[in-house]
């Protein structure tokens, strides 16, 4: 202990520095190594913060308020446009994509087919529009040529 006293360390400060070089390593391996307790902790800990989320989302209300009823009658108006504009590209695109109106395209224009497979994939998700679309059309063929029924 000689040589740590001309340091100016004794005996406490020298079991100090250790204690504090092992606490660090504990973090360390904690941090990688989580145990058990700390692994239901954390869990605890997403669920409170998932909880919260959404609870926040649920209480999330996008209206707009005005500060007299000519403001709140077109703020009212303005909400109502805008989120009517996804369903009515929707409708527009799925309608002329089958027939029932005219999108003054002569033949099925690869843009709007692309587009309809763009809107339908948002709103019924890309895998039923690439994979299980086809498939059910498939089988419905099949099923018309084993009946005798193709037309």
């Amino acid at each position: 202990m000689g040589w740590l006293k001309k340091l100016g360390l004794g005996p406490q400060d020298a079991a100090e520095a250790v204690m504090d070089v092992a606490e660090g390593t504990a973090d360390i391996v904690e941090r990688w190594k989580p145990s058990e307790k700390a692994k239901h902790d954390m869990r605890e800990d997403s669920l409170e913060h998932e909880a919260k989320h959404t609870q926040e989302a649920r209480e999330y209300d996008p209206r707009t308020t005005g500060t007299n009823v000519f403001s709140e009658w077109i703020n009212v108006t303005v909400d109502a446009l805008n989120r009517l504009i996804r369903p009515g590209c929707a409708i527009l695109l799925i309608g002329g994509t089958f027939g029932l109106w005219d999108l003054a395209v002569t033949t099925t224009d690869p843009v709007v087919l692309g587009w309809t497979e763009a809107v339908v994939g948002f709103y019924f998700g890309v895998r039923a529009v690439t994979q299980d679309i086809p498939r059910l059309l498939e089988a419905i063929k099949k099923l018309r040529k084993s009946n005798g029924s193709e037309r």
